[in-house]
């Protein structure tokens, strides 16, 4: 699980945040961890709907206007940021990701997930064929074996 501070988006934040981008970009001895934020808040807010459920879990409390302002402000600060991909506190954690995202297995519940689960009805009969599906096979598993277990 991930722990994400709750910040509070407003004039003085939006200023405060850019003026540690620079100062952690023109010093280069100093710890980058602003910047590692910034475009890790960047890498999470691709849609609006992103923005809509860290507002709606009280990550994210807009005091700044619209809720394009805040995604356009990430997206556009972290996209030239220099930030070096092992030497930060967030480096483990991309790593998973990056690793959990190109693992087949979800990769494919993924696209199942997409494709029949939007609705209660359809999700709860694709549940039921899997589970009817995973009785079968233990059925016959225990069939074939029951042929080659001698009767006492």
């Amino acid at each position: 699980m991930l722990l994400v501070p709750q910040i509070s988006f407003n004039d003085f934040f939006y200023s405060f945040l850019l003026n540690c981008l620079a100062f952690e970009q023109c010093n280069f001895h100093c710890s980058k961890h602003i910047t590692t934020y910034v475009v890790f808040m960047g890498c999470l807010l691709n849609t609006s709907i992103d923005l809509g459920l860290l507002s709606e879990s009280e990550i994210i409390v807009n005091c700044f206007g619209l809720d394009h302002d805040i995604e356009k402000f990430f997206k556009d600060a972290g996209k030239d940021m220099i930030v070096g991909i092992d030497d930060h506190y967030l480096s483990s954690f991309f790593m998973n990701v990056n690793k959990y995202g190109k693992d087949w297995w979800h990769l494919q519940w993924v696209k199942i997930k997409r494709a029949y689960c939007k609705r209660g009805g359809v999700s709860m009969s694709f549940t039921m064929g899997f589970v009817l599906l995973y009785l079968a096979v233990i059925q016959t598993v225990f069939t074939v074996f029951s042929y080659y277990v001698p009767n006492q």
